[in-house]
């Protein structure tokens, strides 16, 4: 994958953190995204001029500006999907105090559509740039991929470095694990070296794809198979799908 260009990515964490939370003051928005004040500054001031971001007068807290809500309502990004899951992502989120995300597969990354967080929580060392196989939802996005367009993709990403994915070595080792994921409907990955661990599900989308519903968390022993498989239920009677 070529890599994204700083400044883009930089713009990418802004809006996308903005768009989550209503209003953010400049000094916590700069800490939310790893920016100094004055790169976050900076870039929120340019954003403003061209109508991305948006400043309130009396309290001087940034918000999304109007040339995002005209395109949002123009062509809402899988509204329904959203609508339903957002409420039941707060529920989870509290349930588990974990940040709970629903991500997409778009080329050779994932896309976080939707992420919720319990109040106080520690932010982990998780993006969307991270490597596909080094997260359980970049896992279960290519797990549920059709055959032809797996292949593919496994052929531009090549195998999971024996850090990434220990245990699998060959194409057909690989092959196994992503069966295994469908066979399961759910991963569970731990990366050591930064005491971290993810586990998710698969969720179709309402619209003839799959997303998946995932949380990560400090290394630990116990797992939230059962509750992540009971919220994709919810989600998916809600959206008037059957339980595969």
């Amino acid at each position: 994958m070529e890599p994204v260009p700083r400044l883009l990515e930089r713009i990418s964490r802004l809006l996308t953190y903005l768009g989550e939370h209503p209003e953010m003051s400049l000094s916590d928005l700069a800490t939310a995204v790893d920016l100094s004040p004055a790169t976050a500054s900076r870039q929120l001031h340019a954003l403003h001029h061209l109508g991305w971001v948006d400043r309130r007068g009396d309290r001087g807290l940034w918000r999304i500006g109007p040339r995002l809500h005209a395109l949002m309502a123009g062509a809402p990004y899988r509204e329904r999907l959203i609508a339903v899951a957002r409420p039941e992502l707060q529920v989870l989120s509290a349930r588990l105090q974990a940040p709970v995300v629903l991500a997409s597969l778009v080329r050779d990354r994932r896309q976080i559509i939707l992420e919720v967080r319990p109040s106080g929580s520690t932010k982990l060392p998780l993006s969307e740039q991270e490597d596909l196989f080094s997260t359980a939802t970049g896992r279960v996005l290519i797990a549920h991929l059709a055959a032809r367009p797996r292949q593919r993709l496994i052929d531009r990403l090549g195998l999971p470095s024996a850090a990434v994915w220990p245990g699998i070595a060959t194409r057909r080792e690989l092959q196994n694990a992503m069966a295994q994921i469908r066979r399961l409907g759910w991963e569970r990955f731990e990366r050591r070296a930064d005491n971290i661990m993810g586990e998710a599900v698969p969720l179709a989308d309402g619209e003839g794809g799959t997303v998946a519903l995932g949380t990560w968390r400090r290394l630990d022993s116990r797992t939230f198979r059962t509750e992540l498989h009971e919220s994709a239920r919810r989600i998916f009677a809600a959206l008037g799908i059957s339980t595969p």
